[in-house]
């Protein structure tokens, strides 16, 4: 089963409380990004704010830290159960890594890697048995908004041979410009998570849009 969660911050803010109500029928989920203005040039959600929209939500988050240091900030999250927390290759030394994503594993949150589109898949070797899922970008992190990079098919069909190769099932989730037309190439690939930006909440109606994704997956 292929799940959709809606990116926040691409969302109407001023009227977040009212979106996770009227999005939750029509979602696996919400993906949220947390940015410090350094791994990328831009900020976007504080530690606070999620935690804010944790509590507001029965459903699962799915939080992308685009961060360095990522430690202090899963050391703060307020995370359920299942709950995906996603950290960037870069974003700390391999042994750091290892220990949060043994951490979120022990807590029984899904411990994901995330994977610049100039990263390579193999890098995930060094954490096989740490991490339980793979985060794709489709596009270069930090801004919402952008096209969907055309090397992330291939990419995600190497991710199937390395896992294939190596033994191991990850989840994979792919992030970035999404829309009606993209998704049919991330779906050539085995995908288990989608989040979407734009395509969901440029104009109105997002439930609409999120359900006419429900139709194609």
């Amino acid at each position: 089963m292929i799940r959709l969660f809606p990116s926040l911050m691409a969302s109407n803010l001023l009227t977040l409380e009212k979106t996770l109500h009227q999005l939750r029928d029509v979602c696996s989920g919400f993906h949220v990004d947390i940015m410090d203005g350094q791994f990328v040039p831009n900020l976007a959600f504080s530690i606070d704010m999620v935690n804010a929209i944790r509590s507001a939500t029965p459903l699962s988050l799915w939080t992308h830290l685009m961060v360095f240091n990522p430690t202090k900030y899963v050391e703060k999250l307020a995370l359920k159960e299942y709950d995906i927390v996603s950290i960037h290759y870069e974003s700390a030394p391999l042994e750091e890594l290892k220990v949060i994503f043994r951490g979120l594993q022990d807590s029984n949150v899904v411990a994901s890697c995330a994977l610049q589109p100039q990263t390579p898949v193999s890098v995930l070797h060094d954490l096989i048995g740490y991490i339980n899922h793979v985060h794709i970008m489709s596009v270069h992190a930090g801004f919402s908004g952008q096209q969907f990079l055309p090397g992330t098919v291939s990419k995600l069909k190497e991710l199937e041979a390395f896992q294939e190769n190596f033994k191991t099932s990850l989840g994979v989730g792919v992030d970035g410009g999404i829309n009606l037309a993209t998704i049919q190439e991330a779906l050539s690939a085995s995908v288990t998570e989608i989040a979407l930006g734009s395509s969901v909440f440029f104009g109105n109606k997002p439930e609409e849009k999120l359900e006419q994704f429900s139709k194609i997956i």
